[in-house]
């Protein structure tokens, strides 16, 4: 989880136990976490980095491009405030600012095209 999204989520789970977090993003969170809580990533209250599973939708991670199928590991983030930050699942479960990835073919064509430019 990038440090925005880290600083975001401690940020929400202090608003949350002041009472001061919208009643939308507190129940966002309590479903995000009932995915989490079911999920074989999740090791005590974190997304365990050490764990692999199985990507269920194609969408891009961090920038690079996971397609449904693919094995991945979990992210470590701390589950606790994950679901309250602006982050999504490593797997592809949840997350609003989630890119998701209709056609692979272009996918694939623009990664190779951005390895080209990089290898110049």
């Amino acid at each position: 989880m990038e440090l925005k999204n880290i600083t975001t989520g401690w940020f929400n789970k202090a608003r949350k136990e002041l009472g001061l977090l919208p009643k939308d993003q507190q129940e966002s969170a309590v479903s995000i976490m009932e995915i989490c809580g079911s999920c074989e990533l999740g090791k005590g209250f974190t997304c365990d980095k050490h764990l692999k599973s199985v990507v269920v939708r194609n969408f891009y991670y961090n920038n690079q491009p996971r397609k449904v199928g693919d094995e991945v590991n979990g992210c470590g983030c701390p589950l606790e405030v994950k679901p309250l930050s602006d982050s999504y699942c490593p797997l592809g479960y949840w997350g609003d600012r989630m890119i998701l990835v209709d056609d692979w073919k272009e996918v694939m064509e623009q990664s190779q095209n951005n390895e080209h430019e990089a290898n110049k």
